[in-house]
């Protein structure tokens, strides 16, 4: 019985998506997914009205630029304890990630699987975030719109030649639009996205609250 056991926990483990390693090793992934935060739906879901991010008008940020496996999961946390950004990159990664914890968090959860430096990273999220065109439905919008996801990556394709269905997945939270993630080869060029990240995306409609 015990050995019957021990066979059906083996089965179940393998058909169970995989998640984050512990520990990942610098350099050893396969992909990139770009997260693009619409800023008024994280500031609503929050209740935040001030800061360095919710005290002002912003529209799409960066969450993160994370290193992805090709099969399931992803790597985190390579290196520890994280070497320090330095005020420099910090004051270049706060243009487009307005939050220093977060960036301090992403550069430790992520970054440091990517094999880079601190100032390479921020320059490759960067890049990423400036390929993307956002279309003009999402460019500070100042009243409320409702669309379903399917639009969204629609409207995302089109406004950015070589992005195809499967290398966008947008994600939402209480019925707001919460994040389009973009996979990307480590050349920053679009790519399918594994199972797993197709899998977060959202089927519903979604509402897009404007920016203030």
């Amino acid at each position: 019985i015990m050995h019957l056991r021990a066979i059906l926990a083996a089965a179940i483990l393998a058909f169970l998506p995989a998640a984050a390693d512990a520990a990942g090793k610098p350099g050893e992934f396969d992909y990139y997914v770009l997260s693009l935060s619409w800023s008024p739906s994280f500031c609503q879901i929050k209740h935040k009205t001030s800061g360095s991010q919710c005290g002002k008008s912003f529209d799409l940020v960066v969450h993160g630029l994370w290193p992805q496996y090709e099969t399931n999961g992803w790597p985190q946390f390579c290196v520890a304890p994280p070497p320090a950004v330095s005020p420099r990159v910090m004051r270049q990664a706060m243009t487009f990630t307005p939050d220093s914890d977060l960036i301090k968090h992403e550069w430790a959860k992520h970054g440091t699987c990517s094999g880079d430096t601190a100032n390479d990273y921020f320059a490759h999220a960067a890049s990423a975030f400036h390929k993307i065109k956002a279309p003009v439905s999402f460019d500070q919008p100042h009243s409320l719109q409702t669309m379903d996801a399917a639009m969204i990556a629609r409207l995302f394709i089109t406004a950015n030649p070589g992005m195809t269905d499967k290398s966008i997945s947008v994600t939402c939270q209480e019925s707001l639009l919460q994040e389009i993630r973009v996979c990307l080869d480590r050349n920053l060029n679009y790519r399918d996205c594994a199972p797993d990240v197709q899998a977060q995306a959202c089927s519903t409609s979604m509402t897009l609250p404007p920016v203030k």
